[in-house]
């Protein structure tokens, strides 16, 4: 069996006092360092990096990859079957947004509107997107269908059953959906723990 090992790398303070395109610019750049150490703990040697159609990642020397950024960390993933990761940080929005992103049957699926409800099961969407290759285009094709645990989302897109696989930390919600059944050992990395 193997073992992904998606990477979730703490912003800095000056990436949080970047705005604009120099913020963005740092992030996408930080975005592929999390994608490095994802790829230093695989073993896998990447070589350009390139996108297609729909800006989705195109694959690099037999390996996939995934990145995503939000406010507070940066996300990468290296995988040898179509991958995707995102990560979003858990922060309120306008309230127009839930039904574009999650039915109420799908929220129920998590006991219901929370904000932090919603992440799970957008991030899970977004991840299952990526992997596809498509990205937003197809969010009202992709529903969440079962929720089996708080670390396991499953959600339908294209007539197939995908797992995705949920990790909260810091304020922030990642998901990875990658096919087969490997293990996943996400690495957080940049984050200062403190003692109680």
């Amino acid at each position: 069996m193997s073992t992904l090992h998606p990477v979730l790398l703490a912003a800095s303070a000056e990436t949080a006092s970047l705005r604009g395109p120099e913020r963005v610019a740092e992030q996408s750049r930080h975005a592929r360092l999390a994608l490095m150490h994802s790829a230093d703990f695989a073993g896998a040697h990447l070589g350009e990096l390139e996108k297609g159609e729909h800006d989705a990642p195109l694959p690099s020397l037999g390996w996939h990859w995934s990145i995503s950024h939000a406010r507070g960390f940066s996300a990468g993933v290296v995988s040898r079957s179509p991958v995707g990761i995102d990560v979003e940080a858990i922060v309120p929005r306008k309230q127009e947004l839930v039904p574009r992103v999650a039915s109420r049957t799908e929220l129920e699926l998590l006991g219901g509107f929370r904000w932090e409800s919603f992440f799970r099961i957008w991030t899970a969407k977004e991840a299952v997107l990526k992997k596809a290759g498509c990205g937003i285009l197809e969010l009202s094709r992709c529903t969440l269908v079962a929720a089996p645990s708080l670390e396991q989302l499953i959600v339908a897109h294209r007539d197939h059953a995908h797992v995705v696989r949920i990790l909260q930390r810091h304020g922030h919600v990642a998901a990875i959906a990658a096919d087969g059944d490997a293990e996943v050992e996400w690495r957080v990395q940049g984050v200062r723990e403190h003692a109680s």
